[in-house]
């Protein structure tokens, strides 16, 4: 998994300089970090991130396209380090920049990342919000602990 982040990081250093090439870091460091906690080579992965100022939600779900089922894995140190560069780097920039949710899938060696500005209800917690998230990139697969 890793190889695959590292040509699409020297492709985005290719592309940018700067603080572009810091930020595609980042998210790269990101994808690194969800791909290794998950462990599973040849699945699609799910990191959806709600951020706010100080403090962030995830939900990792990942699952294999012969599978009926997804399964969710639990952030660990790897993830978090990763989420906290970004939301220090994030928070270095202007407010406009500032993304309150993420949703970032690995598929097949490509990568989809999805931002969204828009205000979070925070009446609503994450896990009442994820289940809509994770049908629209496993439609139809239910959860499964094993």
């Amino acid at each position: 998994m890793r190889r695959i982040f590292d040509r699409l990081l020297g492709e985005a250093r290719a592309q940018t300089s700067g603080e572009h090439a810091t930020q595609a870091e980042l998210y790269n460091d990101l994808g690194v970090a969800v791909a290794e906690t998950v462990g599973r080579n040849g699945a699609s992965i799910l990191l959806y991130v709600e951020m706010k100022e100080d403090t962030f939600s995830t939900c990792v779900r990942y699952s294999s396209d012969d599978s009926p089922h997804y399964k969710g894995a639990f952030s660990n140190d790897l993830l978090r380090e990763a989420l906290m560069k970004l939301q220090s780097y994030l928070l270095d920039q202007s407010p406009d920049k500032h993304w309150t949710a993420m949703e970032y899938f690995i598929e097949n060696g490509e990568i989809d990342v999805s931002l969204s500005y828009a205000v979070i209800d925070d009446k609503i917690p994450i896990w009442e919000r994820t289940p809509a998230i994770t049908e629209k990139y496993f439609p139809g697969k239910t959860f499964s602990e094993s």
